[in-house]
């Protein structure tokens, strides 16, 4: 089996910091993304990938790979348009060798697993097989319905859901999956989507099974949804470590650090508070300032400032006038701000 990781996309929802770096490389709990998600596939016993990226996300992603320490082989693919996933996905088929493989987007992010899926799979001999979770508000979701098992049908955001199920955002496909990505045409809104490519597989009589995801899961494709991955990384399980992680390099004085916060090499923190959930990355520096649950990016500095659910990017700079309002910020790479230019209550 080999897996296909899609890092393409604009990211236009998480602009500004989109201008300057895709958005599966934005850090979150101290890792980008895109490394969690190759880390799931390590996990289930797969060692070659299949990266789609964007023209724009081609340099940037190879270049995390090379500086990274993945045992996985990958191949780079350019998708010149992001006409939808099933076209993504269609890329990939002629470096799988019309063997089984695995679909995963690059910004989902998810704890729990997902060898059991991959498993289930290959016992299996289904077509597909497809990641849920149980919802609370499943009009909100892809929903899978369900019948002795299998599933029958795949519905967006349904007014009255049939299950609770939502499709998380992992497949893993026989290589049925190919003649019926060439089979469907565009979606209404003009995209081939994997949805209606895993519906033509069921409705031309293969099967589709459902695998549930046991832990949970957020598609950070909005600063809110990777400022709630990354308090939920720092606070789970999966990161480890212990609360307060401050690398031997870092320089500290006269700080409160209050964890989980994560201190990466060469950072300098004075005279400050920061955390929780927070991670200050390398060679940012915090100089009397109160910084809470935010993502400082490498280089980046705040001083004389209360911030709080903020995103720096790498080499921003935000000066504040002391006091005590409290800011929250988005800011790309390089960007200067002062507070008298940028205020929030």
């Amino acid at each position: 089996m080999k897996a296909v990781v899609l890092s393409g996309g604009h990211g236009t929802r998480l602009r500004p910091l989109t201008y300057s770096m895709p958005k599966q490389l934005i850090p979150v709990g101290g890792q980008p993304v895109l490394g969690y998600v190759f880390d799931d596939v390590a996990e289930c016993g797969i060692s070659e990938v299949v990266v789609i990226t964007s023209p724009e996300s081609r340099g940037p992603v190879s270049e995390f790979i090379e500086g990274a320490s993945f045992d996985l082989d990958f191949t780079f693919v350019v998708q010149e348009e992001p006409n939808g996933l099933a076209a993504a996905f269609g890329l990939a088929v002629p470096y799988l060798d019309d063997g089984p493989s695995l679909l995963m987007l690059g910004d989902c992010l998810l704890t729990g697993g997902i060898k059991h899926l991959v498993d289930d799979h290959k016992s299996s001999g289904a077509a597909a097989t497809i990641l849920v979770r149980e919802v609370d508000d499943p009009s909100r979701y892809g929903i899978v319905e369900i019948e002795d098992g299998r599933i029958v049908a795949l519905l967006e955001k349904p007014p009255d859901p049939p299950t609770n199920l939502a499709i998380v955002g992992v497949y893993a496909f026989g290589p049925e999956i190919a003649a019926s990505v060439s089979a469907i045409a565009p979606s209404a809104r003009g995209e081939y989507e994997i949805t209606d490519a895993i519906q033509h597989l069921v409705d031309s009589g293969g099967l589709v099974r459902p695998a549930e995801l046991n832990g949970w899961w957020i598609d950070t494709g909005t600063v809110e949804d990777v400022l709630a991955g990354h308090e939920r990384i720092l606070s789970d399980e999966r990161r480890g470590g212990p609360p307060v992680a401050v690398h031997p390099t870092a320089s500290v004085t006269d700080c409160e650090l209050v964890g989980p916060v994560v201190v990466d090499a060469g950072a300098l923190l004075i005279g400050s508070t920061v955390g929780p959930f927070t991670h200050v990355g390398a060679g940012a520096s915090v100089a009397g300032s109160v910084v809470t649950n935010s993502i400082l990016m490498p280089g980046s500095r705040v001083e004389n400032a209360q911030v709080r659910r903020s995103i720096l990017g790498r080499d921003a700079s935000f000066q504040g006038e002391g006091g005590e309002a409290w800011h929250r910020l988005v800011l790309g790479s390089d960007a200067v701000v002062a507070s008298q230019a940028h205020h929030s209550g």
